[in-house]
This record gives C-alpha cells, sequence and structure tokens, in this order.
C-alpha cells in the first residue's frame, strides 16, 4: 500500500506546483510594482482597523463624546496578553508570566473591574452582543478555574444568547497538557464554540527558528484532541514567507493542512516591520531577517506560496470569504470579523492594548500591563488614545474593511445615503484595471490577486490625513529602530 501512496503524492506536488506556475503567469505584476501597490517584506503590516492607532490624536478620555452604541449591537473583544513562550514572529503584545510584574490573577481582576467601569456609564444588559473573542496572548494558556470565572461575569454583565459566537485563540501546547482536554471540554460547556489554533507551519526546522513551543507531531494531535473533544468550529492558523520555508515544506504544511478537516484556515502574510517591542528586545523576526536575510523567502516566492494554497484549498471546496480566510462553507466564517469589518458592529475592547470602536468615536487603551493596572486600581479607563472620526472617514473605513470581507453596494447606500462611486471611482476603476477587482451588479469583489495584496489595497482609501499621521509614526519608529542598531554595531 505504501508504493501507490508514494506515488500519489509525487503527482499531488507536481500538478500542485505547475498549477501554482501557470496561475502565476495570467497576472502582469510590473505595473503593481511601479505603482507601490505590492508587498514589501520591511514595510507589509496587516489592517486590523481603520483609522490604525498610530493616526491617533492625543486625547484625555474625558475629551470624546459619551459613546452611543447604535441599535444596542456590539462585539466584545478581549486580551489576554500571557503566553508560555514569546515566538519571534509575533508582533502583538504578550508577556511571559514568570517574568510579568503582573501575574493572571492580577490582571484578570483588574480587566474585570475594567467592565465594572463602564457599566457605570452603560447598562451593558442591554447591548446584544453578535460575537466574543478572546485574544492574545494565549488565552488558553489561563487556568480553568479562572477561565471560567470571567466567563461566567461576562454572562452576568452582557446580554449573551446561547449559541452566540464565542471564539478564543489557542496553542497546541496549552491544549496537550494534562489539564488541556478537561479544559477544552469545560470551555466547550461554558459556550465557547469556536477554536483558532496557532499551527504556522507543520516543519519542525521552521517551528524551532520561530520559537513555537510545539512540533508538527503535537500540533496535529491537539487538532485532533479538540475536534475529540467535540468542537465543530475550528480554525487552524498558518502563515507563509516564514525563514526557511521552500516549495517543498511549504507543500508537505499545504498537504497538511488540507488533511486536517477544519472548519477554516487562516493563511497570513508574515510580518517583519519592525514594531515599538524591536526597539527593546533583540529577539524578534525583525532582527533575524536584518541578520540572516538568505533564510527567508523572496517577496515573489511567498506570492507564489500563497497561489500553490489557494489552489490547493479550491479544489477541495474551500472558498476565500475573508482577506486570509479560507472556509469550507458560510457557517465556519468568523462572525466577529464580519460583523467588525463588514457590518461595521460597535467593538468593546478590555484589556491591555485593547481597542474600541462606538460609532465615530475610536480609543486604544494603553499599550503597557503595569499602566493598564495602575489606571484600573484608581478607578480610571486605561485610555491612551483617541480619534473622532469625520463622515468621510467612516466612508474609508466602509470600503478597506468592505474589501477585507465583501464590499456590498446596498451595504454602503443604505449607511451613507450615497452610491460608492461618488467618492471613490478613480480608485474603484484604478483596481479594476489593474485587475485587482471586479464590479457587479451587487458588489466589489478582489480577484486572487487583489486577496493576495488586500491590505495595500486597504491601505489606498485612507486619508491623506491619516496617511501623514501613519507616516510620521512610522519615521519616528525607524529612527529609534536605526539608533538601536547602530548602538549594537559600536
Amino acid at each position: 500500500m505504501g508504493k501507490p501512496y508514494k506515488k500519489e503524492v509525487s503527482k499531488i506536488k507536481k500538478d500542485l506546483i505547475s498549477i501554482a506556475e501557470k496561475k502565476r503567469d495570467e497576472f502582469d505584476l510590473s505595473k503593481i510594482k511601479q505603482l507601490g501597490i505590492w508587498k514589501k517584506k520591511e514595510k507589509f503590516t496587516e489592517i486590523y482597523k481603520y483609522p490604525p492607532y498610530q493616526a491617533y490624536d492625543s486625547l484625555k478620555f474625558e475629551e470624546l463624546p459619551e459613546p452611543k452604541f447604535k441599535n444596542e449591537e456590539a462585539v466584545i473583544y478581549n486580551h489576554f496578553p500571557f503566553c508560555l513562550t514569546k515566538c519571534v514572529y509575533c508582533p502583538f503584545y504578550s508577556l511571559i508570566e514568570e517574568t510579568s510584574p503582573i501575574k493572571v490573577k492580577e490582571y484578570l481582576t483588574c480587566i474585570k473591574k475594567e467592565i465594572e467601569l463602564l457599566s457605570q456609564k452603560k447598562d451593558l444588559k442591554k447591548i446584544k452582543v453578535k460575537s466574543v473573542y478572546f485574544g492574545g496572548g494565549t488565552p488558553t494558556y489561563i487556568p480553568i478555574e479562572d477561565l471560567e470565572d470571567y466567563i461566567n461575569f461576562l454572562k452576568e454583565k452582557f446580554d449573551i444568547k446561547p449559541g452566540t459566537e464565542f471564539a478564543s485563540e489557542a496553542s497546541p501546547e496549552t491544549i496537550l497538557t494534562k489539564e488541556g482536554e478537561k479544559k477544552l471540554s469545560r470551555l466547550l460547556d461554558l459556550g465557547l464554540n469556536r477554536l483558532s489554533i496557532g499551527v504556522q507551519d507543520f516543519n519542525d526546522e521552521i517551528l524551532k527558528l520561530i520559537g513555537r513551543a510545539h512540533n508538527s507531531s503535537e500540533a496535529l494531535k491537539a487538532i485532533k484532541t479538540v475536534k475529540d473533544v467535540g468542537f465543530q468550529n475550528v480554525n487552524v492558523d498558518i502563515i507563509y514567507g516564514l525563514p526557511g520555508q521552500t516549495r517543498e515544506n511549504w507543500e508537505n504544511t499545504i498537504n497538511l493542512s488540507s488533511n486536517i478537516e477544519v472548519g477554516s484556515l487562516t493563511v497570513a502574510y508574515l510580518r517583519i516591520k519592525p514594531g515599538e517591542r524591536d526597539v527593546i528586545h533583540n529577539k524578534s523576526m525583525y532582527w533575524l531577517f536584518k541578520n540572516k536575510p538568505e533564510l527567508f523567502p523572496t517577496e515573489d516566492e511567498s506570492f507564489f506560496f500563497y497561489l500553490m494554497m489557494n489552489e490547493r484549498l479550491k479544489e477541495l471546496g474551500y472558498k476565500q470569504r475573508q482577506c486570509n480566510w479560507f472556509t469550507r462553507s458560510e457557517k465556519f466564517v468568523s462572525r466577529y470579523l464580519v460583523e467588525r469589518w463588514q457590518n461595521l458592529k460597535d467593538t468593546i475592547g478590555f484589556g491591555v492594548v485593547a481597542s474600541t470602536s462606538v460609532g465615530n468615536i475610536d480609543y486604544h487603551n494603553v499599550n503597557n500591563v503595569e499602566d493598564y493596572v495602575n489606571a484600573i486600581k484608581k478607578s480610571e479607563f486605561p485610555f491612551f488614545k483617541g480619534k473622532i472620526l469625520t463622515d468621510d472617514e467612516m466612508m474609508r473605513k466602509k470600503v478597506a474593511f468592505g474589501f477585507k470581507t465583501d464590499l456590498i453596494k446596498k451595504d454602503y447606500k443604505d449607511k451613507f445615503n450615497a452610491n460608492i462611486r461618488e467618492k471613490f471611482n478613480d480608485l474603484l476603476d484604478k483596481f479594476i484595471n489593474l485587475k485587482l477587482c471586479y464590479e457587479t451588479d451587487k458588489r466589489f469583489e478582489l480577484t486572487d490577486l487583489g486577496r493576495f495584496l488586500s491590505d495595500e489595497i486597504c491601505r489606498e482609501f485612507f486619508s491623506e490625513d491619516v496617511k501623514n499621521r501613519v507616516k510620521e509614526y512610522n519615521k519616528k519608529l525607524d529612527e529609534k529602530v536605526l539608533n538601536k542598531e547602530e548602538n549594537k554595531n559600536e
């Protein structure tokens, strides 16, 4: 039985690479690169919100208008920054509890206090919750008794109906502990019904290089455990562009990703661009790239990796419904992102670095856990910066995130009482002519190349004010990183 199987795998490999090459040759990338829309490895960042917090004003919390929750509907984001280890590639705010000045229990006490502070301004029970999301960090690192206490607290404060999407990020090493299966089973009983497992790659050498605390066999075992416990809505995170990836080992990751039979896969492009933590820490993807750039696939090769994954998943019946998300059917789509990005539902964020968007008011919590805890202990909102969005900014937000999810003409018209082409005609035609998107009677939709460049397209809809603010922020950050680099070389 072994020989025919090997022959079949070899045939799949040949077919997949040749199919991806044929697909790649359909695109004229030269003009796109000349226009500066192409992904640039050291500059790329994913767009999670608009405007990005780098464009916020240095306002005091008291200067923002009282938030008015539209239609009493919202999604809730909860940030749990604790991890077992700090991964080299991760740009998000996270902590190792052993070395953190703030421990899990104290942090959870503070995040509940933050919710209490908001409840003094707003009857939270009147808000119909469309989705709850636990991000991090690694939420499943937290002991089950603490998670259970927090989930029950949320249910007391908010109107969370049975069956509401309740999603959490997870990492294999927290699933495979002695208490892992018991934790998963209890979370399922508590209403958590979607789990997103950070695997990133199925090559052991690459996993070790990027600092993951699991290997490929442990990742596969963790996915099986999650499904055996009873989770039906399971997502697996994969990253392309990682150091050490080749067509051969990436194709193996594609085959393993295809065989695990989960509801959805998140296939994201690696971020190398330095962040604030690169000014402090030496072990990050940016510094690895600066020291050993030869380990990394080129930008064009990363695009080829995307095409390989895209073609294989389409063969298997997956549909790319959101920019990086491939799903087997509509029921596996992330409701959190649909409500937040496509429908522009209000987002209430709790915890360090969490952001909130209510109507045209955006604000961001502080970026340091000690500052966060100190503010909460003084019964103050842990406010960092905020921005009041103009009608123009709200329109740009709708279109930018519409392209990352589903840009429906009627949705835009209903929200702004205007035709989308009245304001964005030139940009829309530009992307249509570049074959990055196409227009139907009901919507604008990205092509395969457009989905690969969805963040670059999204950025094109930024206002000049926001572009200038982000540019100025990046300039200052680059100067800090350059100064550190010079000091290292002295």
